[in-house]
Parts: C-alpha cells; sequence; structure tokens
C-alpha cells in the first residue's frame, strides 16, 4: 500500500493496519491512531504533530525525519524504529542542548533521582520496564 504524500490530519485510524505501508511524507497531523499496525511502515518525512499514538505498533517503523511534536506514544511498541533526524520537542530545549548531554537533562525536578537511574538501567539493558512516574 502506497499512501505517500497523502492528507489524513485529524483522521481517525484507531486500529487500522498500515503494516509494510509506504506512507512516506504523509500528513497525519492530530490523526487517532489508538492501537494502530504501523509495523515495517516508512514514514519517512511524515507529520504526525499532536497525533495519538497510544498503543500503536511501530516495531522496526522508519520514521527518519519525522516531526512527532506534541504526539502521544503511550505504551507503543517500538522495538527496532528508527528516529534519525526526527523531531520530537516536547520540552524547550534546543537540539544542541540536548546533543551529547546525559539523559538527566530532561529530569523532573519531582522525580525521585534514584527512579530515574532505575529507568536508564533498565532500559540501557535492553530490557522492558512498566512503571508510573
Amino acid at each position: 500500500m502506497d499512501l505517500s504524500d497523502c492528507q489524513l490530519a485529524g483522521a481517525d485510524l484507531a486500529g487500522a493496519s498500515f503494516a509494510g505501508a509506504r506512507l512516506a511524507g504523509i500528513n497525519l497531523q492530530g490523526a487517532d491512531l489508538r492501537g494502530a499496525d504501523l509495523s515495517v511502515a516508512d514514514l519517512t518525512g511524515a507529520c504526525l504533530d499532536q497525533a495519538d499514538l497510544t498503543g500503536a505498533r511501530l516495531e522496526g517503523t522508519l520514521l527518519n525525519g519525522a516531526s512527532l511534536e506534541g504526539a502521544c506514544l503511550r505504551n507503543s511498541l517500538a522495538n527496532g524504529a528508527q528516529l534519525v533526524d526526527a523531531k520530537a520537542k516536547q520540552a524547550d530545549f534546543t537540539e544542541a542542548e540536548v546533543l551529547c548531554q546525559p539523559h538527566s537533562i530532561v529530569r523532573h525536578p519531582d522525580m525521585p533521582r534514584a527512579v530515574f537511574k532505575l529507568l536508564w538501567d533498565v532500559v540501557e539493558s535492553k530490557r522492558e520496564i512498566f512503571a508510573y512516574v
């Protein structure tokens, strides 16, 4: 399936399957993609700003150069997803301010340091962690 450069901003695509689809340059700004299967899809240069990807499958998905500003990726499965040059600004940092900096730069002051360290220790060991923060 090739939906490259389509305009689907604000579309209700919850539960849809786009597994292996070519979606390069697609506009999905504000789309509802809850539970959608986007595994191994090509979303290179796609606009997913403000999209709801809660529970979406993104394993092996190409998101190179995609824009994910304000997107919700809660409970999404993204093992092996490629996000080279993806824009996912959630905080008031520029790319230059966060490159080569420790992960703790984004730790909220109310979050205990020990919990933050545990989170990253588990992630770096390639294990999954499920926790409310």
